[in-house]
């Protein structure tokens, strides 16, 4: 008798309170569809519309959420779609892509801000700004020796 590989479930978590009992479970991404998803993360801008690669995205994330407990103001269940996540707020859209972002693929949103100080206000470059050339050249010049 072999071994079969069971895919991890995630419950997704999210930080607006607002968010409070809603229950998203999504499943694991092989590492094939990890790297479909890098792939469609760099989509050439220039061969695709804004709302092509969105849809593209919404609709990768939906093929890997199961269940989730949303329902619409009559009480009835909403089928997990893209249709669903098009038809609510872009906070519903960005929490659930927020949390979907870092338990299933491992990306944490907002990125933070990157800090290039120390904790006495110094810059934590090794580059010395005084040893960057300012001058504009010449065609054919070459820039001097340091």
């Amino acid at each position: 008798m072999g071994y079969v590989y069971e895919e991890d479930t995630y419950k997704l978590v999210f930080e607006d309170p607002k968010m409070s009992g809603l229950e998203v479970h999504a499943i694991e991404l092989t590492v094939e569809e990890t790297l479909q998803y890098t792939e469609l993360m760099w989509i050439d801008m220039t061969k695709s519309t804004a709302r092509e690669r969105i849809m593209s995205r919404m609709q990768f994330m939906v093929d890997h959420i199961p269940h989730w407990n949303l329902e619409d103001k009559e009480g009835e269940p909403v089928p997990v779609s893209v249709d669903a996540l098009l038809k609510r707020g872009k906070n519903f859209h960005t929490a659930i892509m927020a949390a979907w972002l870092k338990e299933v693929v491992g990306i944490s949103l907002p990125l933070a801000e990157t800090n290039n100080s120390f904790s006495d206000g110094s810059a934590s470059s090794d580059i010395d700004p005084s040893m960057i050339p300012m001058s504009t050249l010449q065609d054919g010049e070459l820039p001097e020796q340091v």
